[in-house]
């Protein structure tokens, strides 16, 4: 059929009207629907931030003195629903996917904020001046805004679209800059330096062949003002490329022995902890190796790194595979001088999760001040020796929940700490705790003040009769297991096993978690620890405060009788946990006092009286 003059006409003028609807259609969702101006809610001000000492905590007690919970963001964005912290001239960002919260660092007052409904913050990058954000609205993954903000005020400076963060590191959705730059990407093989007060391109750098750098990774990443480092995607070996990133010039690179997803970075004063998942390399600044550990140690996702008083200290684990199947892994902590000199080296108190340098010293953040034992601990190193002090915080939390790992900051004689917790939030979330100075009681320090006599002995909190319907008369074999907490070794046993003679039986094991200094204390740090177990319900009628922790495959009651904390499990039967529990808060009572019962004097005899 020919298409008369006629024709063609009107299929232009349709063809025109579907190209008209689709733009138009296009255009009301970037411009209306997904326009900025009604979803951001933005604050700014106008008040100077106060900077902050370089400078934590003496060693010694400690008390909260802020605290503030942000819920993970429920965005289905994958790994990067997560909250992350960063502390920079008397400032504190709290990043999540919701957006940027900056708070006074000293007081966690708010000072400035940037939320964006139906868009996801999924990485920051920040310099001495601007924080910058990159976000993806929730219902277009494929789409991508980059802004940059002034960090003392919250002013907006600057947006692109279509450039990506390189290397983010999924744990911190931190990506590196510095020097006034902000390193991007926008196909993974162009390494692009942005300005960061403008957002203007300033230089370009091309990955080394076959290699292209991730938008995000486990531990990616990592830098300061000088140095930017990146784990680079190469195939079956990662490549690790560092560089200035005020300039784009590569100080140094290396070539992992695995591949992209087992090789992590981090970094501090310029010096970076690479682990590959078998060996440990500290490499400065210029590339210069200043520790090599290979094979018969471990990282957890990545080795902890710290630099303070002239020294380079980092954390890992020696393992000892003699042991067969279940290798025996002792914490360590070790220390080279800046030009790769050794200076010590020594066994810690256990995992750290992370390390912070302040002033001349380093601080260690760790699960537990000792097993099992209920509060965090902060461990405040001398660079100089290595000497150490175990103070206990007055949280605990639940390691390896979720997948938002601890945080540990120190500035202007404060301490921060950032852990998990369940209960902030449908997908749980984080507490940031701001920690200061505080006196201490009698006892060391180690325990918190308070006096090693005063912990009971967890093997007479339960009895043979108590332990009867458990056990009949088969019996048990009581198995009593003491704690030290640094050079402290506590009087008694703080965890006693009950096992079974006859298989059918289940294991009891009863601890005495913790003994603060007052029933404050005690309930303060019952409740942190109840908020890392979401299944966690109270139980009526068993000490002044329990709970049932809702394990899977054993039932663990933790309670509370004044200022001392324990937990009784028993292998699945949580009837029998809660009865134990109540035995236990029985025995932990002090008797109570008994009045005299007054005696009744008696009658004197009756007085003589002379006759007559």
């Amino acid at each position: 059929m020919r298409l008369t003059r006629r024709r063609l006409r009107t299929l232009a003028i349709l063809l025109a009207l579907a190209l008209a609807v689709t733009a138009g259609a296009v255009g009301v969702r970037r411009y209306v629907l997904d326009a900025e101006w009604w979803q951001a809610d933005h604050t700014t001000t106008d008040v100077e931030p106060s900077p902050l000492a370089e400078v934590g905590p003496p060693p010694g007690p400690v008390t909260a003195t802020w605290q503030i919970a942000t819920p993970t963001h429920s965005a289905p964005m994958g790994p990067l629903d997560e909250v992350a912290y960063g502390l920079a001239d008397g400032q504190l960002a709290i990043v999540s996917g919701r957006g940027l919260d900056v708070r006074d660092a000293r007081t966690g007052a708010e000072r400035w904020h940037y939320f964006r409904s139906g868009w996801t913050l999924t990485a920051w990058a920040a310099t001495d001046r601007e924080i910058i954000g990159h976000f993806r609205p929730s219902g277009s993954p494929g789409r991508q805004v980059m802004a940059g903000f002034d960090a003392d005020t919250g002013n907006k400076l600057w947006t692109i679209e279509d450039e990506s963060p390189a290397g983010a590191d999924e744990g911190t959705l931190r990506w590196p800059a510095g020097a006034g730059t902000v390193v991007t990407t926008r196909d993974g093989r162009l390494l692009r330096g942005l300005e960061s007060r403008t957002g203007r391109m300033t230089w370009q750098v091309r990955l080394p062949g076959g290699c292209v750098v991730r938008d995000y990774g486990e531990a990616a990443s990592g830098g300061d003002a000088e140095t930017a480092v990146f784990v680079l995607d190469c195939g079956r070996q990662a490549g690790i490329m560092a560089l200035d990133p005020g300039t784009g010039r590569v100080r140094w690179e290396r070539t992992s022995v695995n591949d992209v997803d087992g090789t992590t970075v981090r970094v501090s004063a310029g010096v970076t902890a690479v682990w590959d998942g078998y060996g440990l390399l500290v490499v400065n600044r210029s590339g210069r190796e200043l520790l090599v550990r290979q094979g018969g140690i471990t990282c957890a996702d990545a080795c902890p790194i710290a630099v303070a008083g002239g020294k380079v200290v980092v954390a890992y684990r020696s393992v000892d595979s003699s042991a067969g199947d279940r290798p025996e892994e002792e914490p360590i902590l070790e220390a080279v001088t800046e030009d790769g000199k050794p200076a010590w080296r020594r066994t810690a108190g256990g995992r750290y999760e992370a390390l912070a340098a302040a002033g001349d010293r380093v601080y260690g953040l760790r699960r537990a001040v000792a097993e099992p034992l209920l509060p965090a601990a902060m461990d405040v190193v001398e660079p100089a020796d290595g000497g150490t002090d175990t103070v206990p915080l007055p949280f605990g939390y639940r390691e390896g929940f979720f997948s938002v790992p601890p945080w540990l900051g120190a500035a202007g004689g404060l301490l921060y700490v950032a852990y998990p917790v369940a209960t902030e939030g449908p997908l749980g979330g984080t507490r940031l705790v701001a920690l200061r100075g505080a006196a201490g009681g009698p006892g060391p320090v180690e325990l918190g003040g308070v006096l090693p006599r005063a912990w009971p002995d967890a093997c007479k909190l339960l009895n043979r009769t108590d332990l009867a319907d458990l056990y009949g008369s088969h019996g048990y074999r009581k198995e009593p297991s003491g704690t030290r907490v640094g050079d402290v070794r506590l009087p008694h046993p703080a965890t006693c096993e009950y096992q079974p003679k006859r298989e059918s039986a289940g294991s009891v094991s009863v601890s005495v978690d913790w003994v603060a200094g007052t029933p404050q204390e005690a309930q303060r740090l019952l409740s942190a620890l109840r908020a890392g177990y979401p299944k966690a319900k109270p139980l009526p009628n068993v000490a002044d405060e329990a709970y049932d922790l809702g394990f899977s495959d054993e039932s663990r009651v933790e309670l509370r009788v004044g200022r001392t904390l324990v937990g009784v499990t028993v292998y699945r039967n949580a009837a029998a946990a809660t009865r134990l529990a109540r035995a236990a808060a029985t025995r932990l009572r002090p008797p109570p006092a008994t009045t005299p019962t007054p005696t009744k004097s008696p009658s004197p005899p009756p007085s003589a009286t002379p006759d007559g």
